[in-house]
């Protein structure tokens, strides 16, 4: 099963499934917890998205008119259900691997290389291997070992 190959560095087993606050999730809670303990005091916030001053009306108008089409609303880096699907559907047709939720298990990528550089992040914990070719493609040893992972 895959969970038992994730990296620990992302949760091991447990990846996707903790409900840890985030780094950004805390700095909101503690910017409000310093604005009720001293509200005479201003905050400067040089995080991120935290606009100073609004935008243009004309950009408020364009965005609204986005936001409302239904195309423009899911996060594109997650891909779309039919590539997932059609994925899904080609690797049980030529490898006769079956995905049951192909909306979960299939990811679509940039390119090539992101995703071959992810890959040790995802599944390589220190001393585990790699298997690589010379000559190749170097970026997955080379992440490999970033995680503390051996090349062969």
């Amino acid at each position: 099963m895959l969970d038992d190959l994730t990296a620990e560095r992302l949760g091991g087993r447990n990846f996707g499934k903790e409900t840890v606050i985030y780094k950004f999730g805390k700095i909101k809670q503690a910017k409000k917890e310093a604005l009720q303990k001293t509200p005479e005091r201003k905050i400067i916030d040089m995080g991120i998205g935290e606009p100073d001053r609004p935008a243009d009306p004309s950009i408020v108008k364009v965005l609204a008119e986005e936001a409302s089409k239904p195309g423009n609303r899911f996060y594109a880096d997650n891909g779309i259900a039919e590539f997932q699907n059609a994925a899904a559907e080609f690797l049980n047709n030529i490898y006769k691997v079956s995905l049951p939720d192909p909306e979960k298990q299939i990811l679509h990528g940039i390119g090539t290389k992101p995703i071959l550089a992810l890959f040790p992040l995802c599944f390589i914990n220190p001393g585990d291997y790699i298997l690589t070719t010379v000559p190749g493609y170097p970026v997955s040893a080379t992440w490999a070992r970033y995680c503390g992972g051996k090349v062969f």
